[in-house]
Protein backbone atom coordinates (compact mmCIF):
# COMPACT_ATOMS: atom_id res chain seq x y z
CA UNK A 1 0.00 0.00 0.00
CA UNK A 2 1.88 3.53 -0.94
CA UNK A 3 1.84 6.30 2.08
CA UNK A 4 -0.89 8.67 1.88
CA UNK A 5 0.13 12.24 1.16
CA UNK A 6 -0.69 13.77 4.66
CA UNK A 7 2.12 11.74 5.65
CA UNK A 8 4.65 14.06 3.85
CA UNK A 9 5.81 17.18 5.26
CA UNK A 10 7.52 20.27 3.60
CA UNK A 11 11.09 21.53 4.27
CA UNK A 12 9.68 24.37 6.56
CA UNK A 13 7.39 21.87 8.49
CA UNK A 14 10.07 19.04 9.10
CA UNK A 15 12.76 22.10 9.83
CA UNK A 16 9.91 23.00 12.73
CA UNK A 17 9.94 19.16 13.90
CA UNK A 18 13.09 18.29 14.75
CA UNK A 19 14.24 21.75 15.71
CA UNK A 20 16.17 23.42 12.81
CA UNK A 21 16.40 25.55 9.86
CA UNK A 22 15.35 24.55 6.43
CA UNK A 23 18.99 26.18 5.29
CA UNK A 24 19.91 23.78 7.75
CA UNK A 25 18.30 20.89 5.99
CA UNK A 26 19.57 21.90 2.69
CA UNK A 27 23.40 22.02 4.26
CA UNK A 28 22.88 18.77 5.75
CA UNK A 29 21.69 16.84 2.21
CA UNK A 30 24.85 18.32 0.48
CA UNK A 31 26.58 16.63 3.01
CA UNK A 32 24.69 13.34 2.65
CA UNK A 33 23.90 13.36 6.53
CA UNK A 34 20.15 14.67 6.39
CA UNK A 35 17.17 13.13 7.02
CA UNK A 36 15.51 11.27 4.14
CA UNK A 37 13.68 13.52 1.09
CA UNK A 38 11.50 13.08 -2.15
CA UNK A 39 11.51 15.54 -4.94
CA UNK A 40 8.98 16.30 -6.84
CA UNK A 41 9.34 18.37 -9.52
CA UNK A 42 10.60 21.63 -7.55
CA UNK A 43 8.77 20.34 -4.72
CA UNK A 44 10.75 18.74 -1.85
CA UNK A 45 8.83 16.81 0.91
CA UNK A 46 9.86 14.75 3.91
CA UNK A 47 8.37 11.82 5.06
CA UNK A 48 7.47 12.18 8.72
CA UNK A 49 7.53 8.69 9.68
CA UNK A 50 11.50 8.33 7.72
CA UNK A 51 12.25 11.46 9.33
CA UNK A 52 11.58 10.37 12.98
CA UNK A 53 13.64 6.76 12.04
CA UNK A 54 16.56 9.06 11.02
CA UNK A 55 16.46 11.07 14.22
CA UNK A 56 16.04 7.94 16.12
CA UNK A 57 19.31 6.43 14.02
CA UNK A 58 21.23 9.74 15.46
CA UNK A 59 21.33 8.22 19.11
CA UNK A 60 24.36 8.08 20.89
CA UNK A 61 25.17 6.67 24.55
CA UNK A 62 27.31 8.75 26.52
CA UNK A 63 31.49 8.09 26.18
CA UNK A 64 32.73 7.48 29.80
CA UNK A 65 36.35 8.27 30.93
CA UNK A 66 36.05 10.86 28.25
CA UNK A 67 35.53 14.07 30.61
CA UNK A 68 37.68 15.59 32.71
Amino acid sequence: MPPKLDEYADKQGIAELIGVSPRTLDRWWNERRGPPRVKLGHKVLYHRPSVLAWVKSQEQAPVRGMAR
